[in-house]
């Protein structure tokens, strides 16, 4: 017995049931994974109000309706799907598509026809968002006239398939067609392809309907679910209150190891959760955050710990005007050479919502090897900074930095990169040359060099990138190191990713 079933054996009936029967078509692997390693009825229960939570379209409102709707789907394929057959409407074809996608925009039905068993033809639109054509169809035959519908594939069955009395070669697709064609030429159309448009000049099954039905409608409940809660819910069940344990949310990070002009290695880090929620009291907006953060070493034995409270507190005013704006928590910490493991975790008091961050951290040996560190990118700085000479995360000499840590641009912006390289010889710092490119692809959008000579503060070093040039795709910033003679001798490279939103609750 596989690992998987002895789990699911073990499992309490109403466990059992929920995964089994109500979520088993919207369910992804990892949360399935997951659930079967929760060994206490407790955890389960508040893993399945996680599992809703992360589905609800509005989590500001008390009714979940994605949750409402997923029920009732199912109650209705019961109803009117299991009619013909021995077990429920939730288990027969046409309840798993209806369950999945809900209801068709249009059904054509063609069930008293003397040449085709019965055929029922469901029409959806506008699905690009769970990885669906924008228009498709669905189609399930009865064969034999009695039974469950079955759901009909144009490479599996083939058009002869749908025909009561068909002769001819199975393979003979065209003539198969053409019979169809003389009976109704919307079955004709779906008997070899589902996507209406997609050419049929070539009379064969088209693989597309096949991946379509097989694939990308099975995998369409999971497309809009970031299902890394589930981790981060057993990997936290332990250590995080109960209260908080269903409610964990997404969230972006940046952690960076920088060497200090004394010589210290320093972690600069921020996360910025996808959601800030806020406690409105008249005309304020309340939240009271607790960071605590872990440093091991490989093995898993503790270094050292810290803890901060943060309160947060917004008049109307200042409230709207962070509303399309990301929160960010930034800190910075000093670490001896060693490699550790980082967790840090950001606890939102008023929502009871956590998320994390974590990261396993290097810190090299004083040597005189050349290496580059990872790049810092942001959209943002505040030059000539109140905070030159103090310790803050992400200044570096007067220059404050905002990082993205999605590494995130549009064209309005100018993209500020900040590196180090350590170990640079006289010879590299006399006629070393720094050469940075965009690129999309293999093809260069921007291309710069500069000596080594033109940074006095290296081995700190700072440029500035315009974009409004660029058009909108995917990008990829290379930073290379030469010598005299032209030669790469080091590099490191990040990608640019497009603009993500960002949603404030109150």
């Amino acid at each position: 017995m596989s690992l998987q079933k002895k789990l699911l054996k073990d499992l309490d009936p109403e466990s059992r049931r929920w995964l089994e029967e109500e979520v088993v078509y919207i369910i992804t692997p990892t949360e399935k994974d997951v659930f079967l390693q929760l060994e206490t009825e407790r955890a389960r229960n508040l893993f399945i109000e996680a599992f809703w939570r992360q589905r609800d379209p509005n989590p500001s409102t008390p009714e979940n309706e994605f949750k409402k709707e997923h029920y009732r789907r199912i109650s209705y394929a019961n109803q009117w799907f299991g009619r013909d057959t021995p077990g429920p409407g939730w288990r027969t074809e046409m309840g798993r598509i209806y369950i999945i996608l809900g209801e068709p925009k249009f059904i054509d039905r063609f069930d008293n026809l003397s040449e085709v068993w019965p055929i029922i033809i469901w029409f959806y639109e506008a699905k690009p968002e769970l990885g669906l054509p924008s228009a498709f169809n669905v189609a399930f035959f009865q064969k034999g006239g009695a039974g469950d519908y079955q759901l009909y594939s144009p490479v599996r069955f083939g058009p002869h398939s749908l025909l009561i009395s068909y002769y001819g070669d199975p393979a003979d697709y065209m003539s198969a067609y053409y019979e169809l064609q003389s009976v109704d030429p919307k079955i004709a159309e779906i008997s070899l392809t589902l996507i209406p448009g997609e050419s049929t000049f070539t009379l064969s099954p088209s693989i597309a309907s096949e991946v379509l039905i097989n694939a990308k409608i099975p995998a369409a409940p999971q497309q809009q679910v970031k299902d890394t809660y589930a981790e981060k819910l057993l990997a936290y069940k332990d250590i995080v209150e109960v209260e908080y344990s269903a409610n964990y949310i997404e969230s972006d990070s940046c952690i960076r190891v920088v060497k200090d002009k004394s010589g210290v290695y320093f972690v600069h880090y921020l996360i910025e959760p996808s959601r800030l929620t806020f406690e409105q009291l008249g005309n304020r907006f309340l939240t009271n955050l607790e960071v605590n953060g872990n440093i091991s070493d490989l093995e898993g034995n503790m270094i050292f710990q810290f803890e901060k409270e943060i309160p947060i507190e917004f008049d109307k005013e200042q409230m709207n005007n962070i509303k399309a704006k990301l929160f960010s928590f930034q800190d910075m910490f000093p670490l001896i050479e060693g490699s550790y493991k980082l967790s840090v975790l950001l606890k939102n008091k008023v929502s009871r919502e956590f998320t994390s961050a974590s990261k396993d951290i290097f810190i090299p040996k004083s040597s005189n090897s050349l290496q580059m560190s990872s790049f810092i990118l942001a959209n943002r700085v505040v030059t000539d900074s109140v905070y030159r000479g103090k310790g803050k995360p992400f200044l570096f000499h007067d220059i404050q930095l905002v990082p993205s840590p999605r590494n995130d641009f549009t064209q309005k912006d100018h993209l500020y990169l900040f590196f180090q390289i350590h170990g640079l010889n006289a010879e590299l710092k006399e006629n070393g040359i720094l050469e940075y490119t965009i690129m999309t692809g293999d093809k260069k959008a921007q291309s710069i060099r500069k000596s080594i000579k033109d940074y006095p503060q290296a081995p700190d070093f700072f440029e500035e990138f315009s974009l409004t040039s660029l058009d909108t795709t995917y990008y990829k910033i290379r930073a290379s190191l030469l010598n005299r003679d032209n030669r790469e001798i080091l590099f490191e490279e990040a990608d640019l990713d497009p603009f993500t939103p960002y949603v404030v609750s109150g």
